[in-house]
């Protein structure tokens, strides 16, 4: 993962949970899907942040092993006796094959593209699950559609993800979460406060005159997010399971 992604993300950590509300829309979504877990059961939280899934799956009494490459994200976690925090990137698990029983993630893969699916599911047991959530191509779609030249982080398609999970996939769904901004500097300035910060800056004068123009827009706008709700199972087979992902 880019330094620049998590580092936003570390500088965001104190007032993530306030200023993500659809992130957090989504983690709830998510949650539901999962539903109630074995106590004892371990599981993975691929690129935590503050824990919203983890520690719900540790009020269920499951161990979690939540990892991030943001330390102050992490730092929520560390209190709780049933969350063993990592600070590690998701790109390369430092886990074990088959080592978990279960697999969630919201709002994290994305900035890795659909080939983390595979990564994720080699730390999930045979007969194991996984739940994910993934803005897909469609977010941000408010911001695009108005000022076409914006820059904006680039979305992988819902096609290429279902690609990737083919394997193991059992379920998926898509959902829009939205948000009303009064005006799009205030959106810009809601991205920045959750970390997310998926604009970019302006770097010759026609872009930096467009940016002018776009922050002088007094029209209210929308702040969405299309996500892929996938639930991934692995095969009871293991050797079944090498031969999907070679």
């Amino acid at each position: 993962m880019d330094a620049t992604v998590w580092q936003k993300f570390d500088a965001a950590a104190t007032a993530y949970d306030q200023a993500s509300s659809l992130q957090q829309q989504s983690a709830q979504h998510l949650l539901a899907m999962v539903g109630a877990v074995s106590p004892h059961s371990v599981w993975l939280d691929a690129g935590c942040g503050t824990g919203v899934l983890a520690k719900a799956l540790a009020a269920q009494h499951a161990r979690v092993w939540a990892i991030d490459l943001a330390p102050n994200m992490l730092k929520a976690l560390e209190d709780n006796d049933q969350i063993q925090t990592i600070l590690a990137d998701i790109s390369q698990l430092p886990l074990a094959d088959d080592m978990v029983d279960g697999a969630v993630s919201n709002f994290a893969l994305h900035w890795l593209g659909p080939t983390i699916i595979a990564e994720i599911m080699r730390v999930v047991q045979p007969n194991g699950s996984a739940w994910l959530a993934i803005p897909v191509f469609g977010s941000l779609s408010e911001i695009t559609e108005r000022y076409p030249e914006f820059p904006v982080f680039k979305f992988d398609a819902v096609q290429d993800w279902l690609d990737q999970a083919t394997p193991w996939l059992h379920h998926y769904e898509i959902q829009r979460f939205s948000q009303q901004h009064p005006n799009l500097k205030s959106l810009i300035t809601a991205i920045r406060q959750m970390g997310g910060d998926h604009t970019g800056r302006a770097h010759s004068r026609h872009q930096l005159s467009l940016w002018k123009q776009w922050l002088q827009d007094p029209a209210p706008i929308a702040l969405s997010f299309e996500v892929l709700f996938l639930q991934l199972k692995k095969p009871a087979n293991s050797a079944l399971s090498f031969l999907y992902q070679s």
